[in-house]
């Protein structure tokens, strides 16, 4: 940085009731798999959705959790006419850390 530029730090203290304590800190509010879980049976089991959305399992994470892919097309349409579509792939969350991701897709969703 040159002399005529400034910059700025933000900084805190944190005391804590005990030197014992386990103190975790989060740049975004967290985003759990109960969260996804639950966002996914109440958005996929609307019955007014069940021409628009599919949700299908693409596999397990090495813990045992479901992978999920949502489908997101006019359903009533011909297999033929689904597979001639074009296509928008979104994916998120692919670290752990990225909770904001999820957030995002909910609402694009």
């Amino acid at each position: 940085m040159g002399n005529d530029q400034q910059s700025y730090t933000l900084s805190f203290k944190i005391k804590l009731p005990s030197d014992n304590d386990t103190v975790y800190f989060s740049h975004c509010f967290p985003y759990t798999y109960s969260d996804l879980v639950r966002f996914l049976n109440e958005n996929c089991n609307i019955f007014s959705m069940k021409d628009r959305l599919k949700r299908t399992q693409m596999c397990r994470t090495i813990a045992g959790n479901s992978v999920e892919m949502l489908i997101i097309t006019n359903l009533d349409s011909s297999q033929d006419d689904i597979a001639e579509r074009g296509a928008i792939i979104v994916s998120s969350r692919v670290h752990p850390g990225e909770s904001n991701a999820s957030f995002i897709v909910e609402g694009f969703i």
